[in-house]
């Protein structure tokens, strides 16, 4: 009887072993499996904190192309609801126009595009102070600093009082809204003097090697680089004008070119 006892002491020792054995390898298993739920947790968060940082700067980015991005559609309706305001009420908006859009404090590109809208009224202030050509100019420069955009125009009276406009930059404006472009178109001015023709065009920043001039039938084709600035401008010449006499100084970031006349 004792040796029946022993052997089934034995036995159920040996099971005991087992079973802790067995319950060991799932405590083992377990605590493997928390750990990669918990690495896979932790990627999770990580994921879900990188989603919710991209989705904010895609909030920013949308909220800073809404501001700076001029709205066409909203302009035409402004300009209606002037048209159909009291004259006090209109009078008191075109000046809000020329404290904003004209003034020589700050300017983003909105307010220089929505300035395009009241150059008649600019214009009649140039008559009163006697000036007869001015220029307006706004740059502005993403959060990134790759990109640097440009735009401005130069208001100028020719005949019967008209106002003549040249814009310059490299802010476009295109079917899809606007777009900056990697070249800047400088601003030129041509004057028709007797014997011959000036035309004068602002390169600020280049070198004069580094800025090339090409006469392509009646039109000057030019391009400057240097310093972070490309420029590109195509002039069209009056008629009669002789290439073949060009001349061209270059000084303190302005050109000047002559031409006489056949």
């Amino acid at each position: 009887m004792s040796d029946i006892k022993k052997g089934l002491g034995i036995k159920d020792l040996i099971e005991a072993f087992s079973s802790r054995d067995s319950g060991t390898e799932k405590t083992s298993e377990q605590r493997q499996l928390n750990v990669e739920k918990g690495v896979l947790e932790k990627q999770l968060e990580q994921f879900t904190q990188q989603t919710t940082q991209i989705e904010e700067r895609l909030a920013e980015i949308t909220k800073a192309m809404n501001r700076e991005v001029p709205q066409l559609k909203e302009e035409l309706e402004r300009k209606q609801t002037e048209d159909e305001s009291s004259p006090s009420e209109k009078d008191e908006d075109q000046k809000k126009k020329l404290e904003v859009d004209f003034g020589l404090g700050k300017l983003t590109v909105n307010d220089i595009f929505q300035g395009l809208g009241s150059l008649v009224d600019f214009v009649s202030k140039l008559e009163q102070e006697g000036k007869g050509e001015a220029k307006r100019e706004g740059a502005f420069t993403s959060p990134s600093g790759r990109i640097k955009g440009v735009y401005g125009f130069s208001v100028k009276q020719g005949i019967g009082g008209k106002p003549v406009v040249e814009p310059f930059g490299n802010v476009k404006k295109t079917a899809h809204g606007s777009v900056v472009e990697e070249e800047i178109q400088p601003l030129a001015d041509v004057f028709d003097e007797k014997d011959h023709i000036l035309i004068i065009i602002e390169l600020p920043g280049v070198e004069g090697k580094q800025i090339h001039t090409e006469v392509k039938g009646d039109i000057l084709v030019l391009s400057a680089a240097g310093r972070g600035r490309k420029y590109a401008r195509e002039v069209i010449l009056p008629e009669g004008v002789d290439a073949s006499t060009l001349t061209s100084k270059y000084r303190n970031g302005v050109l000047e070119i002559r031409m006489s006349k056949g």
